[in-house]
């Protein structure tokens, strides 16, 4: 289901429908709550790191770095520098001249004095030293000065660059590694990560981070990418002379091969990919931006980086999708690369300047194109629908070496989630290299047990079952083989999380009679009648509702009904390399009971821009008098900018007529702005004009 914004309770913001636009999204909240879940026990600095793109030798994660000092003057060992000395020459009698009364016994350069001109010179050779210069302004004799003043000189000899052994890690591991700080002439004083100028290592998810924060380190953690080859980590130590000395790490990373068969249909969770098969992960596993797919779960090009944030820079390469290194050597037959492609599905479509591109790495390490799919023509409207298409790519004898790898990437102005692409099913393989394989899958999740929300409180449910709970099932199916194929036994059972309770009675039989044998090549989309149908589902509505109303859930804050659907077939292929075969035979979904109305599956794929003026309105019904406290609301990032921007929240009570019981006008605020939250949603309080909370009394009946 597509949902353009995720909301709670109610949301009247906007115009009215003719004034809608529908605008990209500019991050993925999902992706991006992943990595702070994995990253919740880093240290929060190493975010200063590494987290965005930077120019080349840009400085990271700089730390109390600002080491030279007002009033000091710094140069290198054997470089000169020269200052003007001010000083109050007026009540020397008989006039005087300027003098240094320390110039012979300095330790680290020498002084020329001309007139009021200072030129100090650094020793040659000096590693790092400071000297402090007087100068007077006096009478020949020395004897009568009027005036004097101070000038300190630290010389320090030039930046160096260490070369530490290379480290040796597998993909995924981490390690601690150390820069020999006493090789600075005085004590460590910041510490920082620079961009290494030379990065021809391909891996983009590898992580450091300082082993201390605040204080200065020499020591910092490695986690490799799942890349194999040598990454650089170049870290600055400074010490207080303000000596910035580079250390260039080498780590090579080592990653095994694998073997055929090679398969992924991405029916697992996400968002991230198998690392198992694949070296990245820049693309989005889900099960929501596919339409109609092969089966359940795709692989989404959104055009966001590994961690939900737009890449920028404009159009250009984004998301790529590489294989593991797979050992193609002496394999013979046809080889072949099968997958499934569609652009846009419920995201964003790409635009013809837009593509997507498939390439094969050959055995000096060149990637070589193989496919290119270009965007959407722009007579196209956006929500035009685009079916999954399969395509072949086979592979050359030439590219059949040790380390063979392929990979999708796309092309796109990398500005938010924008331009996508899906992909699903891909195969390489020199058995069943067609399009044909041995697979009954679910396409897509159950739907929730309500007929209108997503998600309700418990005590608007009660006593309202009927009415409220949905009759039927929807299923969604593909069958891959070469003949129909029979779907049995399958099943599906309704359970409530806490309790234990199923409501259906336990597992019943999902496909059944002759709607049991899958027709092939084709998406099958079905609807069963809880209350019996021709296929032969059993009416089970009865005891359902009767299980639904029955006391034994309590006064629960929460409830989690779990829906899940499961299939089995015999000929079905069962090896090594084919895992999601059996993967995709099981599709769940949670329907949620708790303090709020929703209609939203929780997985915004675009936004909505409103003309001024306009409203939308969004309508809930209560079923027992209730008071209505807040509201909210996910905003979605967009590519429009709603800085300046304001809404007006409006709450009606029975007639949506022109004065509404509640309104305020408020700003967007993104929560994750704030807090880390998969959601985003930010919590709006019924407020009065005082600003003390004003909750809203609810009659039954709509609002």
């Amino acid at each position: 289901m597509r949902l353009l914004h995720t909301l709670l309770i109610l949301f009247a913001v906007g115009s009215a429908a003719q004034a809608q636009i529908e605008v990209p999204i500019t991050e993925n909240s999902a992706l991006r709550h992943y990595y702070n879940e994995q990253e919740k026990d880093t240290p929060d600095a190493w975010r200063l790191q590494f987290r965005e793109q930077s120019e080349l030798g840009e400085a990271k994660g700089q730390q109390n770095c600002n080491l030279e000092r007002r009033g000091v003057n710094y140069l290198l060992a054997g470089d000169p520098v020269q200052l003007i000395v001010e000083l109050d020459t007026a009540d020397v009698e008989g006039g005087g001249a300027f003098q240094c009364a320390n110039c012979t016994s300095l330790n680290f350069g020498s002084v020329v004095l001309q007139n009021d001109t200072v030129t100090y010179t650094g020793n040659p050779g000096t590693i790092a030293g400071k000297d402090s210069v007087l100068i007077k302004y006096c009478n020949a004799a020395g004897t009568d000065c009027s005036d004097s003043t101070y000038l300190y000189f630290i010389v320090r000899r030039a930046p160096r660059d260490y070369f530490p052994p290379q480290t040796v890690l597998n993909a995924e591991a981490s390690t601690t590694l150390s820069a020999n700080e006493t090789l600075l002439p005085g004590p460590l004083a910041c510490n920082f990560f620079i961009n290494c100028l030379e990065e021809s290592y391909q891996g983009r998810d590898q992580r450091v981070y300082f082993t201390e924060y605040p204080a200065p380190t020499s020591s910092f953690v490695y986690e490799a990418s799942r890349f194999s080859g040598v990454d650089s980590v170049c870290l600055a130590l400074c010490d207080t002379f303000g000596i910035c000395d580079i250390f260039h790490f080498a780590i090579r990373v080592r990653h095994d091969t694998i073997t055929l068969p090679f398969m992924d249909d991405f029916s697992y969770e996400g968002p991230v990919t198998n690392s198992r098969l694949w070296l990245d992960s820049d693309v989005f596993v889900n099960q929501t931006i596919g339409e109609q797919p092969p089966s359940i779960g795709v692989a989404t090009f959104d055009g966001v980086n590994m961690r939900g944030k737009p890449y920028g820079d404009g159009e250009g390469e984004a998301d790529r999708l590489t294989s593991a290194y797979i050992n193609l050597n002496g394999v013979g037959g046809n080889v072949v690369l099968t997958y499934w492609l569609q652009r846009r599905g419920l995201g964003d479509r790409p635009e013809i300047q837009d593509s997507l591109v498939l390439e094969f790495r050959a055995q000096n390490g060149v990637w070589h194109p193989i496919s290119n799919f270009p965007g959407a023509p722009s007579s196209q409207p956006n929500t035009a629908q685009e079916l999954f298409k399969f395509y072949a790519a086979p592979v050359p004898v030439d590219f059949r070496h040790k380390a063979f790898q392929f990979r999708f990437k796309n092309y796109a102005d990398r500005q938010g989630v924008l331009d996508n692409w899906n992909i699903d099913y891909i195969r390489l393989d020199n058995i069943q290299t067609d399009t044909f394989i041995n697979d009954v899958a679910f396409t897509r999740l159950p739907e929730p047990i309500l007929s209108r929300y997503t998600s309700m409180p418990w005590r608007h449910f009660k006593d309202h079952e009927a009415e409220l709970l949905s009759s039927t099932l929807d299923v969604g199916i593909y069958n891959h083989a070469t003949q129909s194929l029979n779907a049995s036994p399958s099943s599906v059972t309704l359970e409530e999380e806490a309790t234990g309770i199923q409501p259906f009675g336990g597992p019943i039989t999902l496909f059944n009679g002759l709607d049991a044998n899958i027709p092939n090549g084709v998406n099958i989309n079905r609807t069963y009648s809880l209350s019996g149908d021709a296929s032969g589902f059993p009416n089970i509505l009865a005891g359902y509702l009767t299980a639904m109303q029955n006391n034994a859930f309590g006064v629960p804050d929460r409830l989690e009904f779990n829906t899940e659907y499961t299939l089995s077939n015999t000929t079905q292929i069962n090896q090594t390399g084919f895992s999601a075969v059996q993967v995709n035979d099981r599709v769940a979904r949670t329907t949620v009971f708790d303090e709020y109305f929703a209609y939203d599956d929780g997985s915004a794929e675009a936004g909505l821009v409103t003309a001024e003026g306009g409203q939308i309105a969004v309508r809930f019904t209560a079923s027992v008098a209730d008071t209505l406290r807040a509201v909210r609301i996910h905003f979605p990032h967009t590519s429009a900018n709603t800085s300046d921007q304001t809404f007006r929240l409006r709450v009606w009570i029975g007639a949506l007529d022109g004065t509404p019981e509640y309104q305020a006008l408020l700003q967007p605020a993104y929560a994750d702005a704030y807090f880390d939250t998969l959601q985003g949603f930010t919590t709006y309080p019924l407020m009065n004009p005082s600003g003390d909370l004003a909750p809203l009394y609810l009659p039954t009946g709509d609002f």
